[in-house]
């Protein structure tokens, strides 16, 4: 693991969030780290809103919602599930 990406879920941690390992398993408000092309470690967030659906924000883009597939569950570094919701 690189630093970046340890110092990446380590803020995530820090702020009461759980590591989900069963990858299958999402839930609603789940937070997912991913690391965009070209960056080799987690610099990228999405939260999880159900229906197989995630609202993001990608940089020189509008915030959208899209499907959580392909690229994204590709470049998927860690899942995150804040303990009062678990």
């Amino acid at each position: 693991m690189s630093k970046a990406l340890s110092l990446s879920e380590d803020s995530v941690l820090k702020a009461n969030f759980v590591e989900i390992k069963d990858k299958k398993n999402l839930k609603k408000h789940d937070l997912i780290l991913t690391k965009l092309p070209g960056i080799k470690c987690s610099s990228h967030c999405a939260i999880y809103i159900g229906e197989n659906k995630i609202l993001h924000h990608v940089p020189g883009r509008l915030s959208c919602i899209e499907a959580y597939t392909g690229i994204w569950k590709r470049l998927t570094t860690g899942i995150f599930r804040h303990s009062l919701n678990i």
